[in-house]
């Protein structure tokens, strides 16, 4: 897990680099693409959900 976890740090941290150095950014596959919408959707409905609902929606579109 720990192993996991300091791979996607390195991973981050790379694509910060390569950002600043003016590099365009990775092409999104369409999988990533449409979890990010669903990310911003439950984001943007953060008004009318209970604490564990909000929760529950950013963890369900994580896995």
């Amino acid at each position: 897990m720990i192993k996991q976890i300091q791979k996607e740090q390195n991973e981050v941290e790379m694509e910060i680099e390569q950002s600043m150095r003016g590099e365009p950014a990775p092409k999104k596959r369409k999988e990533d693409e449409n979890r990010e919408a669903r990310i911003q959707n439950v984001i943007a409905d953060r008004g009318n959900r209970s604490t564990i609902d909000f929760l529950r929606g950013i963890a369900y579109n994580l896995s």
